[in-house]
């Protein structure tokens, strides 16, 4: 069986990201021109289930924050401590509704 992803993107500046804006999509670029790498800390519009796909097309390292107070707790990221996303290189996460946060499964 075949599963057609939509595909979507967000710019994001050259400073940390609490609460990221993501638009509605299975598949998301995040692009800017950052002169080092950033943390983002949370994502915003999880809902249970939501399986997303980000794609670092910053030229940059991104770190996921793990549980970070910095971002709302619905929008927060759990890990086993912080992860990162090379430039060029994606991850993957889920949305849990139980816990109410999103679940970085791999990258």
């Amino acid at each position: 069986m075949r599963v057609r992803l939509t595909k979507n993107s967000v710019t994001i500046t050259d400073a940390n990201q609490n609460n990221l804006d993501i638009p509605h999509a299975s598949v998301i670029s995040i692009n800017g021109t950052l002169t080092a790498g950033r943390a983002i800390t949370g994502l915003k519009a999880g809902r249970a289930g939501d399986h997303l796909i980000l794609i670092n097309k910053t030229g940059q390292t991104l770190s996921f924050t793990d549980a970070s107070a910095s971002s709302d707790a619905g929008n927060r990221i759990l890990n086993p401590g912080t992860l990162t996303i090379a430039n060029n290189r994606a991850g993957e996460f889920l949305y849990d509704g139980d816990q109410d946060r999103w679940l970085f499964l791999f990258n």
